[in-house]
């Protein structure tokens, strides 16, 4: 029976191995013989003959060590793990060590999708258009689809002879004409799904327009073989026609929400045609999609899950398995699409998040780009086999790289460090360590104007044309045009009326502050809404709030909140409400104080220990005794005025205390500023 290798052994070893004495033939056969038989003799013996072996490994050793003070990320990929494991195709990304060794990958590999991040002008956009370049120019029957903001993907067409590039003024679609592949009722509910789910709707509005689409698609004879397919402004006549002859609330609602979301894309060209661009285009070709103008984020969202449910589905109906990529969508702006910050208690998952989970099988990839790690929700996270970081400084992105790009804290650190251009991080997951990426230098020679870029895809164009097909133009009824974002920002407000400037980027259709800015204003001059300066925490400044002018609940159909007061005491309300209800006592708004009772007050809370505690906010003094003597009256064990600071408190105990009636209920009445209620 072989002996066990005592931890001498063991640590002659290791040390020869992590000192790259492995190599060494002599040294190899000796290792693997005492690890086979347990017998370390003829190893010791060997190394005590000849010293340098052993000198070597220690050098080697302390060299890297030294290295890792310099750069962690030392040693670099050695020549032949880059020939093992890190050159697996014909796609490029970049060099790994200092032999200008390429880090190369299969095309069928951006089926786990790639997370491409780092800030404005590191060399994120560069890498983009160099991996998409060599997919174009290379072998496969891989084809990509490119969403640009920017405008800057047409430079690629004097490199990429098949890339076509459709003008946000040609990209003519009409999501609800049925492909050959599916049936009208699997298509209406598959894009009533996407559209319902990109556009931050609910179930209810999904179930709602399901039923819209089948009465239309019966009406117009399209379950029989017809093609006279609605287009969204024909939708949305249909709610509003149903909107007008309802009076139902809560279904109501439902309409004004559907109503809402499709009045912008009724404002554009691009949806408001019978017959659109063939799916085959979307499917076959390499093409720039270019959204820089004429789409909203709804917009972008919906066409871009659009097109991935319609490849994805089309895969999957043909049976087109095997994980070997053939549709990647190049995202460049994955704040957008990928909203890490949807609330998904209220408006529930991106459709995207299924797609993503189970497109691999059916080669669809997404290559997702974005200047900030918090853009990327937990799907792409967990999903991506391939995760590159160009330089970033935010400390919340740094902690992200860290933990999912699995760096020790040098090498975190060591991002501070990194060049300022075309230097990444990679996380590969065929490479058992992180490691450095030089990405060559590539920039499209100049860039493509409108005309050279009409003059090169005046065929395409051409082509394309003769399907569209646009329906008679019939005028929209509409008081007043609101610009869609400002539409979407105030039917948000009219839901939570209470919602502080800052906080307004938690409302799931708006990711940055410039764009909450953006629909304030335009509120604002248009006379939507009113900024009102109230301070609702301990530190700090005043809370910038926009309270709905009359003029918004008109158009939106309502009529304005019932309750006392105004704007500022029904936020005072809330707060008090919330604060109740978040240390665990059952509170409502305007309540009778007991059952049957016509007295309301402006808080109740309920509480097994304290009973009927009312909350009376005061402001002004003018119905402060009526309201403490018919709260008490009405059977409340306790009333606490609430005023706004100190000075306006010490007058209501002046008042209260100078009405008689009340001395003999003073020990059931309190008061507190409305800083007591503020976090």
């Amino acid at each position: 029976m072989a002996n066990i290798l005592d931890d001498e052994c063991m640590e002659l070893i290791k040390k020869l191995h992590d000192g790259k004495m492995r190599h060494h033939p002599r040294v190899r056969s000796l290792i693997d013989r005492a690890l086979r038989t347990g017998d370390c003799g003829p190893l010791k013996e060997f190394v005590r003959r000849y010293p340098a072996i052993l000198a070597a490994a220690e050098l080697n050793i302390a060299g890297e060590a030294i290295q890792q003070l310099d750069n962690p990320f030392k040693p670099y990929p050695s020549r032949d793990e880059v020939r093992r494991l890190l050159n697996r195709g014909f796609v490029r990304l970049g060099y790994v060590n200092e032999f200008d060794d390429m880090f190369s990958v299969h095309p069928d590999l951006f089926c786990t999708h790639v997370m491409n991040a780092g800030g404005i002008g590191t060399g994120k956009s560069a890498l983009t258009k160099y991996v998409a370049a060599q997919l174009m120019n290379g072998p496969g029957m891989h084809r990509v689809l490119i969403a640009d903001l920017k405008r800057e993907y047409r430079n690629l067409v004097p490199l990429c002879s098949s890339l076509r590039v459709l003008r946000n003024k040609f990209l003519d679609i009409n999501p609800w004409e049925v492909p050959e592949f599916r049936t009208p009722q699997d298509h209406i509910f598959a894009t009533a799904k996407v559209w319902i789910s990109e556009n931050y709707l609910l179930g209810t509005s999904l179930n709602e327009l399901i039923n819209i689409l089948e009465g239309m698609y019966r009406a117009r004879g399209i379950f029989d073989g017809g093609i006279n397919y609605p287009t969204m402004t024909d939708i949305y006549r249909v709610v509003t026609a149903m909107l007008n002859n309802s009076r139902l609330g809560r279904y109501v609602d439902v309409l004004r929400w559907l109503q809402n979301r499709l009045l912008p894309y009724t404002f554009s060209d691009n949806f408001n045609c019978r017959f659109g661009i063939g799916f085959d285009v979307f499917r076959d070709q390499n093409l720039v999609l270019e959204m820089d103008t004429r789409f909203t984020d709804h917009m972008y969202n919906f066409l871009l899950a659009y097109l991935a449910d319609l490849i994805y589905s089309h895969n999957k109906e043909k049976g087109l398995t095997g994980s070997k990529l053939r549709n990647l969508f190049v995202v460049d702006e994955g704040r957008i699409l990928f909203n890490a910050h949807r609330d998904i208690s209220e408006f529930g998952e991106s459709v995207l998040n299924e797609i993503v989970s189970k497109s691999r099988e059916y080669g669809v990839g997404f290559w997702v780009s974005s200047q900030e790690t918090s853009s990327f929700n937990q799907v792409i996270r967990s999903l991506c086999r391939l995760k590159i970081a160009f330089p970033l400084t935010d400390a919340k992105d740094l902690e992200f790289v860290q933990g999912s790009y699995g760096l020790n804290d040098d090498q975190k650190q060591h991002l501070f460090k990194l060049s300022e251009t075309r230097q990444a991080v990679v996380r590969y997951s065929g490479f058992e360590r992180p490691f450095l990426l030089g990405v060559p230098p590539f920039e499209p020679e100049r860039e493509v104007t409108d005309q050279e870029l009409e003059a090169a895809m005046g065929s395409f164009y051409a082509e394309i044309a003769k399907r569209i097909v646009r329906p008679e133009q019939k005028p929209l009824q509409v008081s007043e045009t609101v610009a869609p974002d400002a539409t979407t920002l105030l039917f948000n407000l009219s839901r939570a009326p209470f919602t502080k400037v800052s906080d307004m980027t938690k409302f799931s259709a708006f990711a940055s502050p410039e764009g909450v800015a953006k629909a304030l204003t335009w509120l604002s001059d248009h006379g939507y809404v009113e900024r009102h300066e109230y301070r609702t925490s301990k530190r700090g400044r005043k809370s910038n709030y926009y309270p709905l002018t009359e003029k918004a609940y008109s158009f939106l159909g309502e009529k304005p909140p019932a309750g006392k007061g105004g704007f500022e005491h029904r936020l005072y309300q809330d707060i008090i409400c919330r604060w109740l209800t978040e240390n665990g006592v059952k509170a409502k708004i305007e309540t009778p104080i007991k059952k049957g009772s016509p007295k309301t007050c402006d808080v109740l809370a309920r509480s097994g220990d304290h009973g009927l505690k009312a909350y009376e906010v005061t402001l002004h003094f003018e119905n402060l005794l009526q309201n403490l003597h018919e709260d008490l009256a009405a059977g409340a064990d306790e009333v606490v005025v609430v005023t706004r600071d100190q000075e306006t408190m010490e007058k209501a105990i002046r008042t209260v205390s100078a009405d008689e009636r009340l001395t003999p209920h003073l020990d059931r009445i309190s008061f507190a500023t409305m800083s007591d209620f503020f976090v």
